[in-house]
């Protein structure tokens, strides 16, 4: 058993920093203005969100170590929609199964002081109505859960302005199992308290408008902002929509929990950087020659670079999807003749075909339009010297940094200078502006897009700024 440091939670539920989010941290302290019965449960309202007013809460079974039990010991207690309360502060759930990935619950704004939180969500395994919860835990464990992992769980359970969660003070991982399918529901069902916290599936949506955090979908159902992905969908267009059911600002909304939860009927496969890049056709790449994959694929990333003329009729960006995980940038290429003019920060949406040139993975693009809002993009990763290729293979694309790098004596390769980093300098992305660095030179950092060219991983500066010599 993992046991953890007690913390005090204030607690994003579903708040993702690179992209938009409604989450209001704010607390209400006004007076009660109203009692009423729901089902068999008096519940107050002070004010603030509470509860749709057609909630019914029926008897929900209350076997321990369930899911279903604590659902039901805090229906019983009822919530304050403008109030975290502590429902019982020593509770504890045997074999639930995670259904979610890994999302920030909170990250305070100012400087880091500790307190930073992680989210998933669980279920009880044999399903069922009151079978789901969220599940919030201490950053500092490190805890990196996967759908279809089995924990132990003890905690407090928490009404966090009636959205009901469980905030683990200590688990046991125990062994994995299948992880859940969802279950189908129509779009007026999912927002009932009943499937709070449940991995559900709507068929057949049609988008109606785009609204802050999210889009409305059929039946008036918000399909949200949630987990760490680039969400978009098109107004008039119809999905299959796979999420976690999720309450907040006195609405039920469903969050997608990665880009395989939407599926466009009738047009391009949305899919992510990290899957492209992961694709054995890229990692596992050796041909000498331009080989053409997947089309209609739909990507959204954030620019992390100026545009670069990459051929006579090809511009070029390096596209991430806003972390710095391995595998998540890559280069787009795009006509001249679209005219294209992002900067860094632009979160773009690209409509394209998988390409490896020479084994450099590309999204060679149809289209690129501007998606969403400007966020910051993500900063450098430092990376060890003289990484094994197949390390460096992760990192392609991605704006990197090397540290106390000597260029070598070596001649210098189709553009590129070696270097005893393990990697080549070289001018793809500045181009004419590039001056090969001099043999013997001593940089303190180099920093650059990643790429791999003439059988070489080769770092590309921005500008002349990224070359520090010591």
């Amino acid at each position: 058993m993992r046991r953890i440091t007690t913390f005090s939670a204030l607690i994003l539920v579903g708040a993702f920093g690179a992209c938009s989010s409604d989450t209001d941290n704010t607390t209400d302290t006004s007076t009660p203005t109203d009692t009423s019965v729901v089902g068999d449960t008096t519940v107050t309202d002070t004010g603030g969100d509470t509860l749709p007013a057609d909630t019914t809460l029926p008897d929900i079974p209350s076997t321990p170590g369930t899911v279903k039990a604590l659902q039901g010991e805090a229906a019983q207690a009822g919530c304050d929609g403008a109030k975290i309360l502590t429902i019982n502060p020593t509770v504890s759930l045997t074999e639930v199964v995670v259904t979610s990935p890994k999302y920030d619950a909170f990250t305070p704004t100012a400087p880091a002081t500790g307190g930073e939180l992680d989210g998933y969500y669980v279920a009880d395994q044999d399903g069922g109505d009151f079978s789901g919860i969220a599940l919030v835990i201490a950053r500092s464990e490190a805890t990196d859960f996967k759908p279809g992992d089995v924990l132990d769980i003890q905690g407090e359970l928490v009404e966090y302005y009636c959205f009901t969660q469980i905030e683990a003070t200590s688990y046991t991982l125990k062994t994995a199992v299948a992880a859940p399918a969802p279950i189908e529901l129509q779009p007026a069902d999912v927002g009932t308290e009943a499937h709070e916290g449940m991995l559900v599936k709507v068929s057949g949506v049609t988008v109606s408008e785009k609204v802050p955090g999210g889009y409305l979908v059929t039946g008036g159902l918000k399909v949200a902002f949630g987990f760490p992905f680039f969400l978009t969908m098109d107004v008039g267009a119809t999905y299959d929509v796979t999420g976690v059911v999720n309450f907040a600002f006195g609405e039920f909304r469903l969050l997608p929990r990665t880009l395989a939860d939407l599926k466009k009927q009738g047009g391009g496969t949305a899919t992510g950087i990290t899957a492209i890049q992961s694709l054995a056709e890229s990692t596992g790449c050796t041909a000498s020659s331009i080989q053409n994959f997947a089309t209609g694929l739909e990507v959204t990333g954030v620019v992390t670079s100026n545009k670069i003329s990459v051929a006579a009729n090809l511009d070029g960006y390096f596209l991430s999807d806003g972390t710095q995980d391995d595998y998540s940038g890559i280069l787009v290429t795009v006509a001249k003749a679209l005219a294209t003019s992002f900067v860094p920060g632009d979160v773009v949406k690209v409509t394209g075909k998988h390409v490896e040139y020479y084994c450099l993975t590309e999204i060679s693009a149809d289209a690129m339009e501007a998606a969403t809002d400007t966020i910051t993009a993500p900063a450098a990763v430092a990376l060890a010297n003289n990484l094994a290729p197949a390390d460096l293979e992760k990192y392609e694309g991605m704006l990197v940094t090397f540290s106390n790098v000597t260029v070598g004596d070596g001649a210098v390769d189709h553009g590129g200078s070696p270097t005893d980093a393990g990697v080549m300098i070289d001018g793809y992305v500045m181009r004419d502006a590039f001056t090969s660095p001099v043999a013997g030179t001593v940089y303190s950092s180099v920093t650059g897009f990643l790429i791999y060219s003439f059988s070489n991983y080769r770092v590309s500066p921005r500008t002349a700024a990224d070359l520090v010599v010591q």
